[in-house]
């Protein structure tokens, strides 16, 4: 498989897996490089220290307690980084769709609802809503809201000083 076809195929992975996948192929890749690249002496090699200035490098914080000694260490370290980057930029446009396709559903009215136990008053009439509201409450414990939109508004009913009812913002 080339290259372009990988990637094609990577831009399809519409999931969490795309993020897991992008920094799977970074660690794998440099690890070795980083290896061939660094002396032996330097503690950036051994697996454990490896992971850890990985995760520090890749999310862009470098701590600085290991880092790379040569010219191809430094190279295999902007490798980490814009690998980093990207994943981190995939994984935040997710985050985004998911948030903005979950509000778009509940603004469609595509999600489902849980409507047992709940009185729905449509419409706004002055004095005859606030009525509604009042013989409605006085049937039993309800507790009132609002819909979102809309905002509680106090009336004077003669029936009940303290009734309010609900009326789009």
């Amino acid at each position: 498989m080339t290259f372009l076809v990988v990637m094609r195929r990577m831009t399809q992975v519409r999931t969490w897996a795309l993020p897991a996948i992008m920094i799977t192929v970074v660690f794998v890749t440099s690890w070795p490089l980083m290896v061939l690249a660094e002396p032996a002496a330097n503690q950036i090699t051994d697996p454990a220290n490896y992971w850890w200035w990985f995760v520090v490098t890749a999310a862009t914080v470098g701590y600085g307690d290991f880092f790379p000694l040569t010219w191809g260490g430094h190279l295999v370290g902007a490798y980490v980084i814009g690998g980093g980057i990207i994943t981190l930029t995939t994984l935040f446009t997710v985050v985004a769709e998911k948030i903005s396709n979950a509000k778009g559903r509940r603004m469609k009215g595509l999600d489902d609802l849980d409507l047992s136990g709940h009185v729905a008053v449509l419409g706004y009439t002055p004095g005859r809503t606030e009525r509604i509201v009042h013989e409605l409450s006085a049937e039993g414990d309800h507790r009132s809201s609002c819909a979102p939109g809309t905002t509680w508004l106090s009336t004077r009913c003669p029936a009940s000083p303290t009734s309010r009812s609900c009326a789009a913002s």
